[in-house]
């Protein structure tokens, strides 16, 4: 059996959809994602997995799991893309929202333990009312064994603190952890969002910044994004740290395959190190920060990039008319 049994769990109710395209090989991601979702201590635990093929039954009728756990694939043949399985969820869970106290989505090879769980439980709420999310460290271990950030790209020097309810937290640049987890009242105020449809706010400051690279490659991370960039601005997220800036473990959640950690091209931090010269001042006392954030919000309300873009071309297009490289519309 995987997972345990017991006789006392948390009275809570959790909805997990998990998308997997079915390749064989990845089947053993799956089974020790499974493994962790069944060690959780809670009372109602059900588990959809959404793939386009009905073959992951047969490995799942291998499988033995605890009581309180019922996992359940639901098939999707009809996708105008493979990638659009990672938004087969967004229907099945607007509808049971009533249903479950917490709801999860998870790419197949995100492995969450119950004790990130567990204190994502203890945290969260105050975070939430402090207008942030709760967000969890992606983590690989390198060949030698060292729990790896696959996402940070460099070190956040003395980055703010945020302090809330005696936990100090920082809002980091690479966010990005596959995954998502939210209560009922956060996802009852989700599925209001255009992020429940397409993934981010037109205004988010990381769409805004990328919006040229091919946003329609992105459809996978859209969806893992959650409320991340629901609203205008920077994310929103939220990771905690201690006294040097050290995301507890308790905060990590893990990611399988390794590939990025073993990518000897890949120069990327080890999880227990990513910042330096320890926290800068307490928000909202960061002066700096709130100017930073400031300028940022007068650039995406005034459109000021676009602004700029179409300056330039319209510069263009009237140079051309009086070298004669462009004739005006409507002339025959």
């Amino acid at each position: 059996m995987i997972g345990r049994d017991s006789e006392q769990r948390r009275p809570i109710s959790l909805l997990v959809h998990i998308a997997f395209h079915f390749v064989p090989h990845r089947w053993q991601y799956l089974e020790k994602v499974l493994s962790g979702l069944a060690e959780f201590d809670i009372e109602r635990l059900v588990i959809v997995i959404d793939s386009n093929t009905n073959d992951v039954s047969t490995h799942l009728a291998r499988l033995s799991l605890p009581q309180h756990c019922t996992v359940r694939v639901h098939v999707h043949t009809e996708l105008a893309h493979p990638f659009d399985l990672t938004w087969a969820h967004r229907k099945h869970m607007a509808a049971a929202l009533e249903s479950f106290d917490y709801f999860m989505y998870l790419e197949d090879d995100i492995y969450v333990p119950w004790q990130t769980f567990g204190a994502w439980l203890r945290r969260s709420e105050a975070v939430s009312r402090a207008g942030f999310i709760h967000g969890f460290l992606r983590v690989e271990f390198d060949r030698a064994g060292r729990p790896i950030s696959s996402d940070w790209r460099r070190c956040a020097r003395r980055p703010a603190a945020i302090e809330i309810e005696g936990m100090k937290y920082i809002r980091p640049e690479w966010f990005y952890q596959a995954c998502w987890v939210y209560s009922r009242a956060t996802m009852q105020h989700f599925v209001r969002t255009a992020a429940w449809t397409r993934g981010f706010h037109r205004w988010s400051s990381l769409i805004r910044r990328h919006r040229h690279t091919g946003a329609a490659n992105y459809t996978r991370e859209f969806s893992a994004f959650g409320m991340t960039c629901a609203a205008a601005g920077r994310p929103r997220v939220l990771l905690p740290v201690d006294r040097q800036g050290r995301v507890p473990t308790d905060a990590w959640v893990f990611h399988l395959p390794n590939n990025y950690a073993q990518d000897a091209s890949l120069n990327l931090l080890e999880a227990t190190h990513l910042v330096e010269d320890g926290l800068g001042s307490a928000w909202p006392f960061d002066l700096l920060a709130r100017a930073i954030e400031a300028r940022n919000w007068v650039g995406y309300l005034l459109h000021v990039d676009e602004g700029v873009q179409l300056a330039r071309g319209c510069a263009k297009r009237f140079l051309s008319i009086f070298t004669g490289g462009t004739r005006c519309r409507g002339d025959g």
